[in-house]
């Protein structure tokens, strides 16, 4: 027989004599390659998703800066994966929108992405929601203000036509003691020469022209300012209301008060207009169509993508099997008569 033939047959005949030892290397080196996979090896899970968001003219609608947006959506993104305590991970929000996590374990990521859709949109809804009642409250300042405004003008022009009514009032005083002392000679006409007689020995006449004067610009002076004061209570009148220089200069108070009408008038008008800020009214409508469109905040367009490195059972057995084979060839050439007799010569 040649040599290579007996240690073949050497080999079979000790495999023979070592099956129960052959057979125990196998069960501990599957054993073993199972304890590896599961209490030894690192296990983990990469997952890779390709998605979209809301394009930037949809957010352009909503008062946001783009760039705003897009580091809110990074923000509800991590949010929501560091819940996962990710080994890695990375966000792409440049050219294509794609996210990447790496784990320890398995996890179910099939509500991940309508999570993130509604995180985003409570997000977007409550940015803009401070926006409006930003611009409502200082909507309703600007109210405050004209009210107070108002009522302080209103103030001052009570104030105003009570000290012209006191005026009138002293004008009339005037006028009756004049009325009462020299009623009698303010009824002389005194373009009657028979009547100039008189004057001689009760009342100059030049004194009398002067008082008759006199007499007469103050009546005038108190229908003026009847008139100039009836006239400014009718607010519809205000516009008609010839001002002139002489009026400026020779009834300042009453221009005064028709200045301080006007601006009440115009205040009044600009509160019982409608103060919606169209910026309210713009962001109000645009939130409500993104509202009843909000499942388009983030959508994704692939399928989620999950690898590991965590062997199957199949892979388990034939990784131990083939530990098995090389541990169990190498005992068998160790205590082999081939290897023996080899030694010896």
């Amino acid at each position: 027989m040649s040599r290579s033939k007996a240690s073949v047959v050497s080999l079979l005949y000790l495999f023979k004599q070592k099956i129960i030892l052959i057979l125990f290397i196998f069960i501990i080196s599957i054993l073993s390659s199972y304890y590896y996979n599961n209490k030894v090896k690192f296990v983990s899970y990469k997952y890779s998703l390709k998605f979209n968001i809301v394009n930037e003219w949809e957010i352009g609608k909503l008062k946001l800066n783009y760039n705003q947006f897009l580091d809110l959506t990074k923000g509800a993104i991590l949010n929501l994966i560091k819940e996962y305590r990710p080994i890695d991970y990375v966000i792409n929000l440049k050219d294509k929108y794609s996210l990447y996590f790496q784990l320890n374990e398995l996890v179910n990521v099939d509500n991940v992405v309508q999570d993130l859709n509604e995180s985003i949109n409570e997000k977007i809804i409550y940015r803009i929601q401070q926006k409006i009642d930003t611009l409502e409250r200082k909507e309703n300042l600007k109210k405050i203000n004209i009210r107070s405004k108002v009522a302080q003008l209103k103030n001052e022009s009570l104030a105003l036509n009570n000290d012209l009514e006191v005026t009138i009032k002293e004008l009339k005083r005037s006028k009756k003691i004049i009325e009462e002392q020299f009623g009698y000679f303010l009824n002389i006409d005194l373009s009657n020469e028979a009547n100039t007689e008189k004057f001689t020995t009760e009342l100059r006449l030049q004194d009398a022209i002067y008082l008759k004067k006199n007499y007469l610009d103050l009546n005038n002076k108190i229908r003026m300012k009847e008139k100039l004061l009836l006239d400014l209570e009718r607010v519809g009148s205000l516009n008609s209301l010839e001002i002139t220089d002489e009026l400026i200069s020779t009834e300042p108070e009453i221009y005064k008060l028709f200045r301080i009408l006007q601006k009440i008038s115009s205040l009044e008008n600009e509160l019982n207009a409608n103060l919606i800020n169209d910026e309210i009214l713009e962001l109000t409508e645009a939130l409500n169509d993104f509202i009843s469109a909000s499942d388009l905040s983030f959508y994704n367009i692939s399928d989620w993508q999950i690898t590991s490195n965590k062997s199957s059972h199949q892979e388990i057995i034939m990784a131990g099997i083939l530990f098995g084979l090389l541990l169990n060839s190498f005992i068998l050439f160790l205590t082999s008569n081939y290897l023996r007799k080899s030694l010896q010569s």
